[in-house]
């Protein structure tokens, strides 16, 4: 009876931590799957947040505010 009880005690150990580790690796995916999403235009929306920069500093505000707006346009959450 005793090692029923051991092996009762193992067995729902085991799906606990069977358990954790599932809900960690889909968790660890969605966000990995998510933030490479958001990371596929990165180094556009740089260059082109750099170029409106640029173009407001040389005083073509409203260029610049084109792009600006274009950017949170295509990408209202993300901002680098």
């Amino acid at each position: 009876m005793k090692n029923l009880q051991i092996f009762k005690t193992q067995i729902s150990t085991h799906s606990s931590i069977l358990k954790n580790i599932t809900i960690l690796t889909l968790s660890l995916g969605i966000f990995l799957s998510t933030s490479s999403l958001s990371l596929a235009n990165k180094a556009e929306t740089i260059q082109l947040m750099h170029y409106a920069a640029k173009l407001s500093q040389d005083g073509k505000n409203e260029e610049a505010l084109k792009i600006f707006l274009e950017i949170t346009r295509k990408e209202p959450n993300n901002f680098y």
